[in-house]
């Protein structure tokens, strides 16, 4: 969608017109005056503004002319089809009488258009423009100019309040199942195998276990872990475990040496040779008989076989794990459901920033910026306050906060020691700026004289007194206006920082003197 500007020009339209044309920056807006035209029978946009303020010397009129900007949407058109644009919007919103010249300006996110308009139309008539009666039919043919060059626009959207249930139920965080279900509606689409989707997800946080991926026990050896809920420890320091999947809750009798702690006094590993002869208990610890670890170990394979092929998930910051299968009662997003979606997506590559993300797994920052973006266009709404990840942020922005404000302290003694060297040279700071005052206003008089130099020579050519090329004037416009324009530009920052820094070191001298008053009173 286009957005148009506009405002009444008053006093002197050649200046609005300097700007517009960015004189004193060698046109670098306009690509160096190549996005400059004008619908004026002089042909020269430099020379468009003295034409202009000749025709306002006999009329009497408040606004000398208008200023109109029309910016295109950010990524949309270029400059040619920006200028093509703002003369259409200018020709249909005028019915082709508007005297303009265009400058489209490239230096920002949104090409634009600047447009100045002469007061009086072509048939000589005053135009008479009233932006607030007006706006709405100006920016309907702007968006009317804009769908005909296949540009967007911004439909009128009518919104109404909320409820507090309803902006509850807006701001409401999402159940893990529901994160789960946006997350992988967003992913499935856009990889084209199992293996970027569990490696994409892990990459942005969640924990991905795939049952088809157990590793087969090892042969020589049962292995597997164990709670602490069923691990008794005995006085003679072995340990009691009871077999898992067992239903009738019987225990082994393991070795110290077999034993390892993965989480002290929470999770263990058992690791047991299968030729090895194992004591068997009940499941109040009384002794049964003498069981071969190969026949247990027969137990635990028959279950693996039974068991279940799914995914399993953990959301950022959960210590819950979700089946694939339970995520939710209207769809199945069970892993088989999983790989025959991607397989009919039929794509031969995933998504490029899905790469990209699975490429820097590794690089903690990156991965919190992809997270980010996953939250922000899936729609999660996550609170994680309170929880270690963002705890560890909060610790890493406190630390900022502190070294900014150490700089700031820094900062504020280097800007003392400035004001005190600038009090100390108080009358030549001044002096300068007389200098600079008195080139700003010789430069000032420069251009006032040029300018009338141009009027005349303008009128002398309208009564046809003097032949004079256009081309000529439009170079002496660029080679004698534009550097006097740019040094008066310069003068009056430099005088603007001059007066800062004059006012402030005589602030700084009042209240030293202030204090040392003070102090004498005190004694």
């Amino acid at each position: 969608m286009a957005t148009t500007r506009f405002w009444s020009l008053k006093g002197n339209i050649v200046k609005a017109l300097d700007y517009v044309l960015d004189l004193k920056d060698h046109q670098r807006k306009t690509g160096g005056g190549s996005y400059i035209e004008t619908n004026m029978t002089t042909g020269s946009p430099a020379l468009a503004g003295y034409m202009m303020k000749n025709g306002q010397t006999s009329r009497n009129n408040k606004n000398v002319g208008y200023h109109f900007q029309i910016s295109l949407p950010a990524g949309e058109g270029d400059e040619q089809e920006c200028m093509v644009i703002a003369r259409e919007w200018m020709d249909r919103i005028s019915g082709g009488q508007a005297q303009y010249v265009v400058a489209v300006h490239n230096n920002t996110n949104n090409i634009h258009a600047h447009i100045i308009a002469a007061a009086y139309l072509k048939n000589g008539k005053q135009w008479d423009i009233s932006w607030i009666k007006q706006k709405n039919r100006f920016r309907s043919v702007a968006d009317q100019v804009c769908k005909e060059h296949g540009l967007s626009v911004l439909e009128n959207e009518y919104s109404k309040g909320m409820t507090y249930e309803e902006w509850m139920d807006r701001n409401e965080p999402d159940s893990k199942h529901a994160m789960l279900k946006k997350t992988l509606d967003y992913v499935i689409p856009r990889v084209e195998s199992m293996e970027d989707l569990k490696s994409y997800m892990r990459a942005v946080g969640f924990k991905v276990y795939d049952d088809v991926e157990k590793k087969k026990m090892d042969e020589k050896f049962l292995e597997f872990t164990v709670d602490i809920k069923i691990i008794a420890t005995q006085p003679n320091g072995m340990y009691h475990i009871r077999i898992p999947y067992d239903p009738e809750r019987h225990k082994i009798e393991v070795d110290p040496t077999e034993f390892e702690w993965i989480k002290e006094n929470k999770t263990a590993r058992i690791r047991i040779p299968t030729d090895k002869v194992l004591n068997y208990f009940d499941r109040k610890d009384h002794f049964l008989d003498r069981r071969s670890c190969a026949e247990i170990k027969g137990i635990f394979e028959q279950k693996r076989k039974k068991g279940r092929k799914d995914l399993r998930f953990k959301v950022p910051e959960s210590k819950k794990c979700i089946r694939a299968s339970h995520i939710s009662k209207d769809e199945d997003y069970s892993r088989d459901a999983i790989m025959q979606a991607i397989s009919r997506n039929g794509r031969t590559e995933t998504d490029p920033k899905i790469a990209a993300v699975i490429a820097h797994q590794n690089e903690w920052s990156y991965a919190r910026e992809a997270r980010r973006h996953l939250f922000e266009v899936t729609g999660i709404n996550a609170q994680f306050q309170g929880k270690e990840f963002y705890k560890v942020a909060s610790k890493q922005n406190y630390y900022k906060w502190k070294a900014t404000q150490i700089e700031k302290r820094l900062d504020l003694m280097h800007y003392r020691n400035l004001l005190e060297k600038d009090r100390q040279n108080l009358d030549k700071l001044k002096a300068r700026r007389a200098e600079l005052a008195a080139e700003l206003k010789g430069c000032q008089q420069d251009l006032e004289q040029f300018n009338q130099e141009l009027f005349q020579l303008m009128l002398d050519r309208v009564e046809d007194v003097a032949k004079v090329d256009e081309t000529v004037l439009t170079k002496r416009i660029e080679e004698t206006k534009g550097p006097l324009l740019e040094r008066k530009d310069q003068l009056r920052q430099m005088i603007n920082l001059y007066d800062q820094r004059i006012s402030n070191a005589e602030y700084f001298q009042k209240e030293e003197e202030k204090k040392s008053v003070e102090r004498v009173r005190t004694r």
